[in-house]
């Protein structure tokens, strides 16, 4: 209730944002990453980090590593 959103909205931020430090950090795949965040469905993660982010994970690594 402190943060006006549920446990589980709570919990796929925190995921999220692990996420997007592991994709500009790390050159790790995104399904490396999608494990590593706690998810166990691919399909699942990508549609919440789209929801969270605005872009697919493998889009937003596009976007912020410019090379």
């Amino acid at each position: 209730q402190q943060y006006g959103i549920t446990p589980v909205e709570y919990i796929n931020q925190q995921r999220i944002q692990l996420a997007m430090k592991l994709l500009y950090n790390t050159s790790y795949s995104v399904s490396d990453i999608c494990f590593a965040c706690g998810y166990n469905n691919l399909n699942y993660f990508q549609k919440v980090f789209k929801k969270a982010a605005g872009d697919t994970p493998a889009n937003y690594r596009k976007k912020i590593i410019k090379f």
